[in-house]
Protein backbone atom coordinates (compact mmCIF):
# COMPACT_ATOMS: atom_id res chain seq x y z
CA UNK A 1 0.00 0.00 0.00
CA UNK A 2 2.80 2.41 0.96
CA UNK A 3 4.63 1.49 -2.25
CA UNK A 4 1.56 2.36 -4.33
CA UNK A 5 1.16 5.71 -2.55
CA UNK A 6 4.86 6.52 -3.07
CA UNK A 7 4.66 5.54 -6.74
CA UNK A 8 1.58 7.71 -7.24
CA UNK A 9 3.31 10.68 -5.60
CA UNK A 10 6.40 10.21 -7.78
CA UNK A 11 4.24 10.07 -10.91
CA UNK A 12 2.41 13.25 -9.90
CA UNK A 13 5.73 14.98 -9.19
CA UNK A 14 7.16 13.96 -12.58
CA UNK A 15 3.96 14.96 -14.40
CA UNK A 16 3.98 18.39 -12.75
CA UNK A 17 7.51 19.01 -14.10
CA UNK A 18 7.11 17.58 -17.61
CA UNK A 19 4.95 18.68 -20.53
CA UNK A 20 5.14 15.55 -22.69
CA UNK A 21 6.58 12.04 -22.89
CA UNK A 22 9.97 13.25 -24.16
CA UNK A 23 10.38 15.62 -21.24
CA UNK A 24 9.22 12.92 -18.83
CA UNK A 25 12.02 10.62 -20.05
CA UNK A 26 14.53 13.49 -19.90
CA UNK A 27 13.41 14.32 -16.35
CA UNK A 28 13.93 10.72 -15.16
CA UNK A 29 17.34 10.47 -16.86
CA UNK A 30 18.47 13.82 -15.43
CA UNK A 31 17.59 12.95 -11.85
CA UNK A 32 18.96 9.42 -12.17
CA UNK A 33 22.26 10.88 -13.41
CA UNK A 34 22.28 13.46 -10.62
CA UNK A 35 21.67 10.73 -8.03
CA UNK A 36 24.42 8.52 -9.47
CA UNK A 37 26.92 11.38 -9.55
CA UNK A 38 26.05 12.36 -5.96
CA UNK A 39 26.63 8.80 -4.69
CA UNK A 40 29.96 8.32 -6.48
CA UNK A 41 31.17 11.81 -5.55
CA UNK A 42 30.39 11.24 -1.87
CA UNK A 43 32.26 7.92 -2.02
CA UNK A 44 35.19 9.78 -3.55
CA UNK A 45 35.09 12.51 -0.90
CA UNK A 46 35.11 10.02 2.01
CA UNK A 47 37.96 8.09 0.37
CA UNK A 48 36.05 4.88 -0.41
CA UNK A 49 37.10 5.14 -4.07
CA UNK A 50 39.72 7.14 -5.94
CA UNK A 51 42.99 8.77 -4.91
CA UNK A 52 43.01 11.05 -1.88
CA UNK A 53 44.49 14.37 -3.01
CA UNK A 54 43.55 17.95 -2.20
CA UNK A 55 43.00 18.88 -5.86
CA UNK A 56 40.89 15.80 -6.60
CA UNK A 57 38.87 16.37 -3.42
CA UNK A 58 38.25 19.98 -4.47
CA UNK A 59 37.02 18.81 -7.88
CA UNK A 60 34.73 16.30 -6.17
CA UNK A 61 33.22 19.05 -4.00
CA UNK A 62 32.81 21.22 -7.12
CA UNK A 63 30.96 18.38 -8.87
CA UNK A 64 28.67 17.91 -5.89
CA UNK A 65 27.94 21.66 -5.71
CA UNK A 66 27.28 21.71 -9.48
CA UNK A 67 24.86 18.80 -9.21
CA UNK A 68 22.89 20.31 -6.33
CA UNK A 69 22.78 23.79 -7.87
CA UNK A 70 21.47 22.52 -11.24
CA UNK A 71 18.75 20.48 -9.55
CA UNK A 72 17.70 23.45 -7.39
CA UNK A 73 17.72 25.89 -10.32
CA UNK A 74 15.58 23.52 -12.35
CA UNK A 75 13.08 22.84 -9.55
CA UNK A 76 12.80 26.61 -8.95
CA UNK A 77 12.15 26.90 -12.72
CA UNK A 78 15.06 29.31 -13.13
CA UNK A 79 16.39 26.99 -15.85
CA UNK A 80 14.52 24.72 -18.21
CA UNK A 81 15.28 21.00 -18.05
CA UNK A 82 17.36 21.10 -21.25
CA UNK A 83 19.32 24.11 -19.99
CA UNK A 84 20.00 22.50 -16.60
CA UNK A 85 20.94 19.19 -18.23
CA UNK A 86 23.26 20.87 -20.76
CA UNK A 87 25.03 23.15 -18.26
CA UNK A 88 25.40 20.26 -15.84
CA UNK A 89 26.84 17.95 -18.54
CA UNK A 90 29.33 20.47 -19.98
CA UNK A 91 30.58 21.65 -16.57
CA UNK A 92 30.86 18.05 -15.32
CA UNK A 93 32.78 17.14 -18.49
CA UNK A 94 35.20 20.05 -17.91
CA UNK A 95 35.75 18.95 -14.31
CA UNK A 96 36.43 15.38 -15.48
CA UNK A 97 38.94 16.82 -17.96
CA UNK A 98 40.61 18.69 -15.10
CA UNK A 99 40.90 15.50 -13.03
CA UNK A 100 42.25 13.44 -15.94
CA UNK A 101 44.69 16.24 -16.89
CA UNK A 102 45.93 16.49 -13.32
CA UNK A 103 46.50 12.71 -13.11
CA UNK A 104 48.33 12.71 -16.46
CA UNK A 105 50.65 15.51 -15.33
CA UNK A 106 51.17 14.65 -11.65
CA UNK A 107 51.18 10.85 -12.10
CA UNK A 108 50.43 9.89 -8.48
CA UNK A 109 50.47 6.22 -7.50
CA UNK A 110 47.71 4.28 -9.26
CA UNK A 111 46.95 7.13 -11.68
CA UNK A 112 46.57 4.83 -14.76
CA UNK A 113 43.55 3.04 -13.32
CA UNK A 114 42.03 6.31 -12.11
CA UNK A 115 42.38 7.92 -15.56
CA UNK A 116 40.36 5.05 -17.03
CA UNK A 117 37.89 5.37 -14.12
CA UNK A 118 37.37 9.09 -14.78
CA UNK A 119 37.22 8.46 -18.53
CA UNK A 120 34.35 6.04 -17.89
CA UNK A 121 32.70 8.85 -15.91
CA UNK A 122 33.24 11.17 -18.87
CA UNK A 123 31.64 8.65 -21.24
CA UNK A 124 28.74 8.16 -18.81
CA UNK A 125 27.92 11.86 -19.14
CA UNK A 126 27.61 11.42 -22.91
CA UNK A 127 25.49 8.32 -22.40
CA UNK A 128 23.06 10.18 -20.14
CA UNK A 129 22.80 12.99 -22.68
CA UNK A 130 21.89 10.40 -25.31
CA UNK A 131 19.28 8.72 -23.12
CA UNK A 132 17.78 12.11 -22.25
CA UNK A 133 17.41 13.22 -25.90
CA UNK A 134 19.33 16.43 -25.15
CA UNK A 135 20.00 18.33 -28.41
CA UNK A 136 23.47 19.57 -29.53
CA UNK A 137 25.20 19.09 -26.16
CA UNK A 138 26.37 15.50 -27.01
CA UNK A 139 28.58 16.97 -29.77
CA UNK A 140 30.27 19.29 -27.26
CA UNK A 141 30.68 16.49 -24.73
CA UNK A 142 32.18 14.18 -27.38
CA UNK A 143 34.64 16.85 -28.56
CA UNK A 144 35.82 17.53 -24.99
CA UNK A 145 36.15 13.81 -24.24
CA UNK A 146 38.19 13.09 -27.40
CA UNK A 147 40.41 16.13 -26.72
CA UNK A 148 41.13 14.78 -23.23
CA UNK A 149 41.91 11.32 -24.64
CA UNK A 150 44.28 12.82 -27.20
CA UNK A 151 46.09 14.79 -24.49
CA UNK A 152 46.55 11.83 -22.15
CA UNK A 153 47.68 9.57 -25.02
CA UNK A 154 50.08 11.82 -26.93
CA UNK A 155 51.42 13.86 -24.03
CA UNK A 156 55.04 13.12 -23.11
CA UNK A 157 55.21 9.70 -21.38
CA UNK A 158 51.69 8.69 -22.46
CA UNK A 159 49.39 8.26 -19.48
CA UNK A 160 47.14 5.64 -21.13
CA UNK A 161 47.61 3.05 -23.85
CA UNK A 162 46.63 3.88 -27.43
CA UNK A 163 44.20 0.93 -27.46
CA UNK A 164 42.22 2.48 -24.59
CA UNK A 165 42.12 5.75 -26.51
CA UNK A 166 40.83 4.05 -29.66
CA UNK A 167 38.18 2.19 -27.65
CA UNK A 168 36.79 5.28 -25.90
CA UNK A 169 37.05 7.40 -29.06
CA UNK A 170 34.97 4.92 -31.05
CA UNK A 171 32.49 4.53 -28.20
CA UNK A 172 32.10 8.30 -27.95
CA UNK A 173 31.69 8.80 -31.71
CA UNK A 174 29.12 6.04 -32.11
CA UNK A 175 27.21 7.17 -29.03
CA UNK A 176 27.22 10.75 -30.29
CA UNK A 177 25.84 9.55 -33.65
CA UNK A 178 23.20 7.55 -31.77
CA UNK A 179 22.28 10.67 -29.78
CA UNK A 180 21.73 12.61 -33.01
CA UNK A 181 19.66 9.82 -34.61
CA UNK A 182 17.59 9.34 -31.44
CA UNK A 183 16.94 13.07 -31.20
CA UNK A 184 15.74 13.20 -34.82
CA UNK A 185 13.55 10.15 -34.24
CA UNK A 186 12.03 11.61 -31.09
CA UNK A 187 11.30 14.89 -32.89
CA UNK A 188 9.50 12.91 -35.60
CA UNK A 189 7.43 11.05 -33.02
CA UNK A 190 6.60 14.30 -31.21
CA UNK A 191 5.47 15.90 -34.49
CA UNK A 192 3.26 12.90 -35.25
CA UNK A 193 1.75 13.15 -31.77
CA UNK A 194 1.09 16.88 -32.25
CA UNK A 195 -0.56 16.24 -35.62
CA UNK A 196 -2.67 13.47 -34.09
CA UNK A 197 -3.68 15.70 -31.17
CA UNK A 198 -4.58 18.54 -33.54
CA UNK A 199 -6.72 16.19 -35.65
CA UNK A 200 -8.30 14.73 -32.51
CA UNK A 201 -9.18 18.18 -31.16
CA UNK A 202 -10.54 19.36 -34.52
CA UNK A 203 -12.83 16.30 -34.71
CA UNK A 204 -14.16 16.89 -31.20
CA UNK A 205 -14.64 20.58 -32.00
CA UNK A 206 -16.46 19.76 -35.25
CA UNK A 207 -18.88 17.45 -33.43
CA UNK A 208 -18.99 19.73 -30.37
CA UNK A 209 -18.54 16.64 -28.19
CA UNK A 210 -16.30 15.32 -25.48
CA UNK A 211 -14.16 12.32 -26.37
CA UNK A 212 -16.25 9.91 -24.27
CA UNK A 213 -19.46 11.14 -25.95
CA UNK A 214 -18.01 10.74 -29.44
CA UNK A 215 -16.73 7.21 -28.73
CA UNK A 216 -20.11 6.12 -27.35
CA UNK A 217 -21.90 7.74 -30.31
CA UNK A 218 -19.65 6.04 -32.89
CA UNK A 219 -19.98 2.67 -31.17
CA UNK A 220 -23.76 2.98 -31.34
CA UNK A 221 -23.72 4.10 -34.98
CA UNK A 222 -21.35 1.35 -36.16
CA UNK A 223 -23.08 -1.51 -34.33
CA UNK A 224 -25.20 -3.61 -36.70
CA UNK A 225 -27.77 -4.50 -34.05
CA UNK A 226 -27.54 -1.91 -31.26
CA UNK A 227 -28.74 -3.20 -27.91
CA UNK A 228 -29.49 -1.60 -24.57
CA UNK A 229 -25.80 -1.74 -23.63
CA UNK A 230 -24.77 0.53 -26.52
CA UNK A 231 -27.71 2.86 -25.97
CA UNK A 232 -27.08 3.11 -22.21
CA UNK A 233 -23.38 3.75 -22.84
CA UNK A 234 -24.23 6.75 -25.03
CA UNK A 235 -26.99 8.12 -22.78
CA UNK A 236 -24.76 7.91 -19.69
CA UNK A 237 -22.24 10.20 -21.42
CA UNK A 238 -24.78 12.88 -22.41
CA UNK A 239 -26.07 15.77 -20.34
CA UNK A 240 -29.77 16.75 -20.35
CA UNK A 241 -29.36 19.32 -23.13
CA UNK A 242 -27.60 16.77 -25.35
CA UNK A 243 -30.33 14.19 -24.65
CA UNK A 244 -33.02 16.73 -25.56
CA UNK A 245 -31.25 17.54 -28.84
CA UNK A 246 -30.80 13.84 -29.60
CA UNK A 247 -34.52 13.13 -28.99
CA UNK A 248 -35.49 16.09 -31.18
CA UNK A 249 -33.23 14.93 -34.02
CA UNK A 250 -34.43 11.32 -33.72
CA UNK A 251 -38.10 12.39 -33.81
CA UNK A 252 -37.50 14.60 -36.86
CA UNK A 253 -35.74 11.75 -38.64
CA UNK A 254 -38.49 9.32 -37.63
CA UNK A 255 -41.19 11.62 -39.04
CA UNK A 256 -39.24 12.02 -42.27
CA UNK A 257 -38.82 8.25 -42.63
CA UNK A 258 -42.50 7.65 -41.85
CA UNK A 259 -43.54 10.25 -44.44
CA UNK A 260 -41.33 8.61 -47.05
CA UNK A 261 -42.68 5.16 -46.21
CA UNK A 262 -46.25 6.51 -46.28
CA UNK A 263 -45.73 7.77 -49.82
CA UNK A 264 -44.24 4.44 -50.88
CA UNK A 265 -46.94 2.42 -49.10
CA UNK A 266 -49.69 4.37 -50.89
CA UNK A 267 -47.91 3.87 -54.20
CA UNK A 268 -47.13 0.21 -53.50
CA UNK A 269 -49.70 -1.16 -51.02
CA UNK A 270 -48.63 -4.74 -51.72
CA UNK A 271 -45.13 -4.22 -50.28
CA UNK A 272 -44.31 -5.30 -46.71
CA UNK A 273 -42.67 -3.00 -44.15
CA UNK A 274 -39.20 -4.44 -44.85
CA UNK A 275 -39.74 -4.17 -48.60
CA UNK A 276 -40.84 -0.55 -48.20
CA UNK A 277 -37.69 0.24 -46.21
CA UNK A 278 -35.48 -1.42 -48.84
CA UNK A 279 -37.41 0.41 -51.55
CA UNK A 280 -36.86 3.73 -49.79
CA UNK A 281 -33.11 3.11 -49.65
CA UNK A 282 -33.07 2.05 -53.30
CA UNK A 283 -34.80 5.32 -54.24
CA UNK A 284 -32.08 7.17 -52.29
CA UNK A 285 -29.50 5.52 -54.55
CA UNK A 286 -27.99 3.13 -51.97
CA UNK A 287 -26.17 0.07 -53.31
CA UNK A 288 -26.90 -3.50 -52.28
CA UNK A 289 -23.96 -3.65 -49.87
CA UNK A 290 -24.79 -0.23 -48.38
CA UNK A 291 -28.40 -1.27 -47.74
CA UNK A 292 -27.17 -4.47 -46.08
CA UNK A 293 -24.90 -2.47 -43.73
CA UNK A 294 -27.64 0.09 -42.93
CA UNK A 295 -30.25 -2.57 -42.13
CA UNK A 296 -27.81 -4.94 -40.43
CA UNK A 297 -28.59 -7.81 -42.77
CA UNK A 298 -26.67 -9.90 -45.28
CA UNK A 299 -26.40 -8.93 -48.94
CA UNK A 300 -28.12 -12.22 -49.82
CA UNK A 301 -31.10 -11.27 -47.67
CA UNK A 302 -31.34 -7.79 -49.21
CA UNK A 303 -30.98 -9.26 -52.70
CA UNK A 304 -33.93 -11.56 -51.98
CA UNK A 305 -36.04 -8.62 -50.78
CA UNK A 306 -35.17 -6.66 -53.92
CA UNK A 307 -36.20 -9.68 -55.99
CA UNK A 308 -39.54 -9.83 -54.19
CA UNK A 309 -40.12 -6.12 -54.89
CA UNK A 310 -39.38 -6.64 -58.58
CA UNK A 311 -41.85 -9.55 -58.72
CA UNK A 312 -44.61 -7.56 -57.01
CA UNK A 313 -44.05 -4.65 -59.40
CA UNK A 314 -43.94 -7.03 -62.39
CA UNK A 315 -40.60 -5.62 -63.57
CA UNK A 316 -38.80 -7.10 -66.54
CA UNK A 317 -35.17 -8.25 -66.06
CA UNK A 318 -33.84 -5.28 -68.02
CA UNK A 319 -35.84 -2.67 -66.08
CA UNK A 320 -34.04 -0.58 -63.43
CA UNK A 321 -35.63 -0.93 -59.98
CA UNK A 322 -34.58 2.51 -58.74
CA UNK A 323 -35.91 4.33 -61.80
CA UNK A 324 -39.17 2.35 -61.73
CA UNK A 325 -39.77 3.08 -58.04
CA UNK A 326 -39.17 6.80 -58.60
CA UNK A 327 -41.46 6.79 -61.64
CA UNK A 328 -44.34 5.03 -59.89
CA UNK A 329 -43.99 6.95 -56.62
CA UNK A 330 -43.70 10.40 -58.24
CA UNK A 331 -47.46 11.16 -58.60
CA UNK A 332 -48.16 10.20 -54.99
CA UNK A 333 -45.13 12.19 -53.78
CA UNK A 334 -46.44 15.29 -55.57
CA UNK A 335 -49.85 14.85 -53.98
CA UNK A 336 -48.27 14.47 -50.54
CA UNK A 337 -46.23 17.63 -51.08
CA UNK A 338 -49.37 19.57 -52.09
CA UNK A 339 -51.28 18.34 -49.02
CA UNK A 340 -48.45 19.44 -46.72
Amino acid sequence: MKTNVLTARCERFISSHSADREERIRFIVFFTGALQLTIFTLLNIVGAIGIRHHFLQAVAFALLALCISMVVLYLRRTLTLIQAFSVFAICAQLLEMARIGFLALAKPQGYEAMIIYYQIGSYTILLYLTLGFVPKTPFISTALSIATLAFTTFYYHAAIDIQITILFTLLSLFTCALAHISQRGMQGIQQENKNYQATHNSILKAFNMRQSELIAYLQLCRTKEPGSKNIDLLLNQLDEQSKHNLIHAAMALKKKREAQQLVLSKSFPSLSHTELEVGRLVVEGKTLSEIAVIMGKSTTNISTVRGNIRKKLNLLPNENLEEKLKELAMPMAKMAAISF
